[in-house]
């Protein structure tokens, strides 16, 4: 979009589109105590502890 204006209404639109995925994600967190990083699958305990995950 480089030299190109957006239109407020666009701009608007990709503001709620970008909040969305956003709140979609923190609720998918909330809701489970599986982590997967760097290749590798942790579960979160009922302490707060992060051990890896049994397979």
């Amino acid at each position: 979009m480089a030299g190109r204006r957006a239109s407020l209404l666009a701009a608007a639109a990709d503001a709620c589109l970008a909040d969305l995925v956003l709140g979609a994600a923190f609720f998918r967190a909330l809701s489970t105590r599986t982590v997967v990083w760097r290749s590798g699958r942790f579960t979160i305990d009922r302490r707060g502890l992060l051990r890896e995950a049994e397979a």
